[in-house]
């Protein structure tokens, strides 16, 4: 060998080479494992992002509602112009100058004026307060919302990670079929050398065998589509080729059907995101209704009038008052309706919520029970499957068996593994979607 490639030079940067690529490109290195694919579709989904814009909006929110707290300081200055100086009439008789009137100046034609004004609402029968609660709870209701849409999103990922899975032992199984079945094709085109079999028995196993093949096609396509939504979930390019890691995790949970739908109602952050979202709209119908009430208020504040006319120009004012809205169109009351039929609405979609969550659970606790039955059933049936197969290719090729009875055995074994691995994967599923219908957190669940 060639003394150069044996230099430890040579060796220690073909290591480098060999450790900088595995580092810049580890979806080509390795397989995507669970754990690392939630924690990128809870870390980078668009979704959720929109989800934190939402949330920061609400905050936002929150704080220009407390600014009402605050007093409004203003600072103000102008310049006017007048086509006529304002002028008093002054009775020349009420003065003891005789009689008749005299036209004198009160204010310079033309005049700068500014100033300084502090306004505070002292009392508003709880208009602030309970805007500020109903901000409150907005913003809460959308930091729970956040919760919902990344355990959404880990539910999503779970299910087409299995069904990726499911996908390529369906391709791996209809694989197996394709190569039995031209096995049995080779053996019948010798037989039919031989005279043992007609030409339909080989026409027959061919027909089979095409449609086999194109099953194999559907169920690649098949995986492409699934790998397409899973690239979707993790921001990653539609057709980028992707490879998962198979997951032995599976929680361990054991909840009759009464204590998992008590757990839902109690954990689901559908419902308590509908709860804040609740709250919120009692608090913004008391912050409407307390419009009917006056508001007291105090005002303060420094202004400077230029004028030829007065002894000072600037003086400083303090006044407490009160405001109260007589008429407007009917505004308030209107508002006040409008508040109110939407709380209704809001209460009538949490009945409905909790409903739905309730057939969810149900819908989870069925499936795994009866995914874990079928399975039980399953077992037997492949192990039986393969016996027959083999039986039946042995009987064939000593002449008593028919090509037919072949065909049927390579069918029925396809058949039983298909339903086997469909058994486990539905009690993977199933399971995930009852973690997600009691209210359980997918991620930290699932990163046990």
């Amino acid at each position: 060998m060639n003394k150069y490639f044996d230099s430890p030079k040579v060796i220690t940067v073909s290591i480098i080479i060999f450790t900088t690529y595995a580092l810049l490109f580890p979806s080509i290195s390795s397989a995507l494992t669970l754990k690392e694919g939630l924690e990128i579709v809870t870390s980078q989904s668009r979704d959720i992002m929109i989800s934190q814009i939402e949330e920061n909006a609400a905050l936002a929110q929150l704080s220009q509602t407390q600014s009402l707290y605050y007093p409004k300081l203003d600072i103000y200055g102008s310049y006017t112009v007048q086509a006529y100086q304002p002028k008093g009439k002054y009775n020349l008789a009420l003065m003891g100058f005789g009689k008749g009137f005299m036209n004198l100046p009160m204010q310079n034609q033309d005049y700068y004026a500014y100033g300084v004004s502090l306004n505070q609402i002292v009392y508003d029968f709880g208009h602030t307060t309970h805007s500020v609660n109903a901000a409150r709870y907005n913003a809460n209701s959308n930091s729970l919302n956040i919760k919902v849409i990344k355990n959404t999103i880990a539910l999503a990922y779970i299910l087409g990670y299995y069904d990726l899975l499911y996908a390529e032992r369906i391709i791996a199984l209809t694989q197996m079929q394709v190569k039995n079945l031209e096995a049995h094709l080779k053996d019948t085109i010798e037989l039919n050398k031989e005279g043992m079999n007609t030409k339909n028995d080989v026409l027959k196993v061919e027909v089979v065998l095409s449609d086999t093949r194109q099953t194999l096609l559907n169920a690649e396509n098949n995986r492409s589509l699934t790998v397409s939504r899973l690239n979707k979930l993790l921001s990653k390019q539609l057709n980028n080729n992707l490879s998962i890691e198979d997951s032995t995790i599976e929680p361990e949970i054991n909840f009759t059907l009464e204590k998992a739908w008590e757990t839902a109602e109690n954990e689901r952050d559908e419902l308590k995101t509908m709860s804040e979202k609740i709250k919120a709209k009692q608090e913004e119908l008391l912050a409407s209704n307390s419009d009917y009430y006056p508001n007291i208020f105090v005002t303060a504040g420094y202004q400077r009038i230029q004028s030829d006319y007065v002894a000072r120009e600037d003086n400083w004012t303090a006044l407490i008052g009160i405001k109260m809205n007589l008429f407007s169109g009917g505004s308030t009351k209107y508002q006040s309706q409008k508040i109110n039929e939407e709380l209704r609405e809001l209460k009538l979609k949490n009945e409905n919520t909790l409903q739905d969550i309730k057939l969810q659970v149900q819908e989870a606790f069925l499936a795994r029970k009866l995914a874990a039955q079928k399975l039980e059933v399953s077992n037997t049936t492949v192990d039986q499957a393969k016996e027959n197969l083999r039986i039946q290719e042995l009987r064939f090729k000593e002449g008593i068996g028919t090509s037919t009875d072949v065909l049927d055995a390579i069918t029925l074994l396809n058949k039983a593994e298909t339903n086997y691995w469909n058994s486990v994967y539905e009690i993977k599923t199933s399971l995930t979607r009852f973690v997600y219908s009691i209210g359980m957190d997918i991620v930290s669940t699932y990163n046990k």
